[in-house]
Order: structure tokens, then sequence, then C-alpha cells
């Protein structure tokens, strides 16, 4: 079920699921460098803003339980959701700290989704997944995955994801995904890189 906008409550809730998460002791999370938990909160917002924006943004029923951004080897960010996710950059990293994170992307090295750009494979991306608090624990997770599945299954080409926790990597890894590769940011900020193959039809 596509999503064309969210409520107010349900964006707070987007958002604080990221900035309020838990990581283990030897991690610090792919928001080193956003302005405290508010400058979580502002960066999250224009990501959300930006797939929401672009017609990316997916939940499982009526109920929202939770949200999933896809994209799909057709999919484009629409000239407002980049500015929504400008916007947010500045505003949560400001601008020396933008930069500073695209310079430690690069020199992690290069991502699967670049590496499969490169050698012209399609591919189907989750950029974002939110549960409720009050679903969580509940199999909603799978419930949102499985549409990302659905669709990488449909068009026979893989699904990806990248995640800057152990504990959340183990999560994907559980449903399906496989380990491809770690990507060091900085000390003890990494992202996973992970993949699931298509089902056979």
């Amino acid at each position: 079920m596509k999503l064309n906008s969210v409520s107010k409550d349900s964006m707070s809730e987007i958002v604080k699921a990221f900035s309020e998460y838990q990581y283990e002791e030897s991690e610090e999370g792919l928001y080193y460098l956003c302005k405290g938990k508010k400058g979580i909160e502002d960066y999250m917002k224009g990501f959300a803003l930006a797939g929401i924006k672009s017609g990316l943004l997916y939940t499982i029923s009526e109920k929202e339980e939770g949200y999933i951004m896809i994209s799909k080897p057709t999919s484009r960010i629409s000239i407002m959701g980049l500015i929504s996710l400008l916007i947010g950059s500045i505003k949560g990293m400001g601008m020396k700290g933008t930069i500073q994170f695209m310079k430690d992307m690069k020199s992690s090295g290069e991502s699967l989704e670049t590496q499969l750009k490169k050698e012209k494979k399609q591919f189907i991306q989750i950029e974002m997944l939110v549960v409720k608090r009050k679903y969580q624990n509940k199999g909603y997770m799978r419930g949102l995955v499985q549409i990302a599945f659905d669709m990488s299954d449909e068009l026979g080409i893989p699904c990806i994801v990248s995640t800057d926790g152990i504990l959340k990597m183990r999560k994907y890894e559980h449903i399906g995904f496989k380990h491809y590769q770690d990507r060091k940011f900085k000390e003890n900020v990494c992202e996973h890189d992970l993949i699931r193959y298509p089902n056979k039809k």
C-alpha cells in the first residue's frame, strides 16, 4: 500500500525511531555529525519527506503499522524531494557536517548500490524501515520487508539494504538477507550492506 503523506504524529514516530535508537557499546551510528537528537530528527524528517514526495513510501495496511521506503529501477527522487533532503541535511548536520559526511561516505569504499549500478544491474533497494512502537516485535518488520521481496521476485532482481547497526543487520539476516560487506566511515561507525536474491518462479 503506497502512501502519499503521513500524519504529524506518524512523522514524529518515524524520526524518533532513529534519534532514540540504542546502539551497541561498540557502535556510534551514521548520525555522528548530526547536532544531537534534534539534528537526527531534522535530517530524518528531510529524508522521509524526500521519499514521500517521490512516491517511495509504503505501509502494510490502513492501520499504518510501520513504513518502508523502497526504490525500484524506475524510481527517481523528485525535485521537491531533493529540496526536502537538502534542507533536512543542512538543518541536521549543518553545511560543514553535510560535506564531511559525503567525504566520509566516499572514503568508506564503494557501496553495494554503487557496485551494482556500475555493473548495470537492476535491483530493489530498501531505503528506510520503521515499525511503530506499539506494533514492534509482532512480525511487522517481516511484513514490510515482504513488500520489497515481492517486487524483487516479480522483477527477478535482487533486493539490497544497508544499515548501521549490528542488531539491525542480524534482524535483516533473520528475514532472508545475506551479509555482503562492511564499510567503515570512522572508528565505531560502519555501514553493513546486505543482499537477498529473488526467488525463482
